[in-house]
């Protein structure tokens, strides 16, 4: 009876040893910029391909960015209507001065050039909004983001345009990353902006701050944490740094702006690419 056992007990052996090498020679599933989501059931499944090589589902994403601009930064701006927002059709950068071209102000604004009051700017700026009636996303965004337009194509083509969602780097105060964008759906825009300023949100000093929490306070909002969104040039060393990314924050170097909006361009050749 042993002389039986022996045989079967080295075929379970060598069964364990393939499967083992078997487990560990498995390809993992690759990774998705953004796949770690913290505050929400909703994720993509995780054998998709990244981000980044996705194909887009929609034939169009229109986007309203939204950005705190500067009038002792207003070079910054200029040099993103200039690269990567240059095709893009809805842009309202609100700063403490209008130039008639590019940035504008409310009367609450104007002048008002610390800090402190550039919190104020997207706020009181999306209150004054009237969007047209196709945006389906809002991308609050400042004036040194640099944004990968073809990713953000794709990462929409994946989100639930329908709902109450926000997205964005979630920083360790719990808190999005404004430098990094927000991303509200326009069903969630249309909820929360008038809610701002309210005794439900008031004003928590930061603007990122304040439109997380007045989120948070929603029954039917959705918020979404992605690596996607926050990264710093700092780390930039090579293309594989940022192609995947959706956004680089902050980003002060013309030079560089134009390299990553030219290297993503050749990278993505996609006639379809747009956001509008």
């Amino acid at each position: 009876m042993r002389k039986n056992i022996i045989p079967a007990v080295i075929a379970f052996v060598i069964m364990g040893c393939i499967v083992f090498v078997d487990k560990m020679l498995l390809p993992a599933p690759p990774s998705i910029p953004g796949h770690r989501v913290k505050w929400v059931p909703w994720a993509p499944p995780s054998n998709l391909v990244p981000w980044s090589l996705m194909h887009n589902k929609s034939t169009t994403a229109v986007v309203a960015f939204v950005i705190m601009a500067s009038l002792a930064t207003r070079d910054l701006h200029l040099w993103q209507r200039r690269t990567w927002l240059r095709d893009a059709k809805h842009v309202w950068a609100f700063s403490d001065y209008d130039d008639g071209i590019f940035t504008t102000t409310l009367p609450s604004l104007k002048g008002k050039g610390t800090w402190k009051d550039a919190q104020h700017r997207q706020l009181r700026g999306m209150q004054w909004l009237k969007l047209p009636a196709e945006v389906q996303w809002v991308f609050m965004i400042d004036d040194d983001t640099w944004v990968n337009m073809p990713v953000l194509r794709r990462f929409l083509g994946w989100l639930p345009s329908d709902s109450e969602l926000m997205c964005g780097y979630r920083a360790p105060n719990n808190m999005f990353n404004g430098g990094g964008g927000i991303l509200i759906s326009r069903r969630l825009f249309d909820v929360l902006v008038p809610k701002l300023y309210s005794e439900q949100c008031p004003f928590l000093g930061v603007n990122d701050d304040t439109v997380t929490e007045c989120a948070r306070t929603l029954p039917n909002a959705t918020l979404m944490h992605s690596s996607a969104f926050s990264f710093y040039p700092e780390a930039i060393h090579h293309a594989n740094d940022f192609i995947g990314q959706i956004t680089i924050h902050p980003v002060k170097d013309l030079a560089l702006i134009q390299a990553m909006t030219a290297t993503v361009s050749e990278f993505y050749k996609d006639p379809e690419d747009a956001i509008t």
